[in-house]
């Protein structure tokens, strides 16, 4: 057997095999990622319920998550309530209670299933700030909260139901009225300050904050809001 011929039939030997192994189940070659708890739960003092969902997904995956069949879930040590899904849309666990929550407090989110780790996540709500309204200098501000990494805020026309102001994040704590776009009336303006999760996971885009174990979102929002009469002087 000449070498040419030796040559082309070793090369095409290895050709086959990475065919062979590329399209086959070898792990090291194409590893199937690890299905993972996913937790979305924001804490909302001011809220008779709190919410948590709860699914399971693979790691990077984009199908729709999948609903978790056993699986319990605790605020600090109150074990949370499951309500049945089967109306919505996406399988999620739906856990709510009533359950009393307090600015500037630290709380642990606990949630257990035999297929999975425990995933554990924390959050402190950020504190108590007032909001206030100064219509001679058409001005809205509040005051600084604490543990918090921002705030959104919006301003509604009451009368119409119009939203006039919708920021997701703020870095001063003040606005002026927009009198270009403000007729006289009724208004509600409100301040949610976000702890860091929120931050981490809404606005920077990180695929976990404040988890353990899994992904998604253990967070806090705090909402403080006034009403004014705005007569359009």
């Amino acid at each position: 057997m000449s070498r040419l011929t030796t040559l082309i039939i070793f090369f095409g030997i290895t050709l086959w095999a990475f065919f062979v192994l590329s399209c086959s189940d070898n792990p090291f070659i194409n590893p199937k990622p690890p299905e993972q708890l996913v937790v979305y739960c924001v804490l909302i003092p001011e809220v008779p319920r709190q919410k948590v969902w709860v699914s399971k997904v693979a790691a990077n995956d984009k199908e729709p998550p999948i609903a978790v069949n056993e699986v319990s879930v605790f605020l600090n040590d109150i074990e949370l309530t499951l309500r049945d899904t089967t109306d919505y849309q996406n399988p999620y666990n739906f856990f709510i209670d009533d359950i009393t929550l307090h600015p500037d407090s630290t709380y642990t989110l606990t949630v257990q299933s035999d297929d999975f780790p425990d995933v554990i996540g924390e959050t402190t709500i950020p504190g108590d700030f007032e909001v206030q309204v100064d219509t001679a200098a058409k001005k809205l501000y509040w005051t600084s909260s604490d543990n918090a990494a921002g705030y959104q805020i919006d301003l509604v026309n009451l009368d119409s139901s119009q939203m006039v102001i919708e920021v997701t994040r703020v870095t001063e704590r003040q606005i002026f009225f927009p009198v270009n776009t403000m007729p006289p009336g009724q208004y509600l303006f409100r301040v949610a300050a976000f702890d860091q999760n929120y931050s981490d996971y809404i606005e920077i885009g990180k695929e976990t904050a404040g988890l353990t174990n899994g992904v998604g979102l253990m967070g806090a929002l705090y909402y403080r809001w006034i009403y004014f009469t705005y007569d359009g002087s």
